[in-house]
């Protein structure tokens, strides 16, 4: 019962996130936009990896497939392209929609290449780590440390990946079940004051 409450409110999280930050992305700048709509399809990815924890059942061969296929869409691609975006965002790196899209097809094939090399495990925690560093400081360099909210997105989405991700060598045991929550919330955090963010520095620039 936990387990499909946990799936309910990421999935109901991310799906607003995903919707909020396609809204905010018509109001930022031109070269920022991209990037939002990037953070939306990701946010949109995990809302996907809810539904599937909440629909599909762990008995068919099919149904497990498609939710372990989902689940990593959110794990391997969805996290890191937020990590990266919010990067991108607070470097001024510019990049094309192509670029992104080469970037989410090298993240399923980095996926695939531990997999078959067998280094899955080291792949996956090196990975979230990762994510969590380039979440934190890409935030940072946003300027959260003048927006609480963002802030502390920022930090709980860090202390979630390292602290409570099934795949994070430093992961405490025993609370698997606040992993949803703790992301449910950074996404909701991060959707609804980056935007803000990003057009009250646009306008301090101009």
């Amino acid at each position: 019962m936990m387990e499909m409450l946990n799936s309910l409110v990421l999935l109901l999280a991310a799906a607003i996130a995903a919707g909020l930050l396609y809204r905010g992305a018509e109001r930022v700048a031109e070269q920022q936009r991209g990037h939002l709509l990037v953070l939306s399809l990701a946010s949109g990815f995990i809302a996907l990896s809810g539904l599937a924890e909440l629909l599909l059942d762990s008995t068919g061969q099919d149904s497990q497939t498609l939710k372990r296929l989902l689940t990593n869409l959110a794990d391997y691609a969805a996290l890191p392209l937020i990590g990266s975006a919010l990067l991108a965002l607070a470097r001024g790196w510019q990049w094309s929609q192509a670029a992104w899209g080469r970037w989410l097809l090298v993240l399923f094939a980095l996926f695939e290449l531990f997999r078959r090399a067998e280094l899955g495990n080291d792949y996956s925690a090196a990975l979230v780590l990762v994510v969590a560093a380039c979440w934190l400081l890409g935030s940072l360099l946003l300027g959260a440390a003048r927006q609480p909210l963002l802030l502390l997105g920022a930090l709980l989405a860090a202390a979630t990946l390292v602290l409570l991700s099934p795949h994070s060598p430093l992961a405490a045991t025993g609370l698997p079940q606040l992993y949803g929550l703790g992301l449910a919330v950074a996404l909701l955090l991060l959707a609804s004051q980056l935007p803000a963010t990003l057009q009250a520095s646009t306008g301090k620039a101009s």
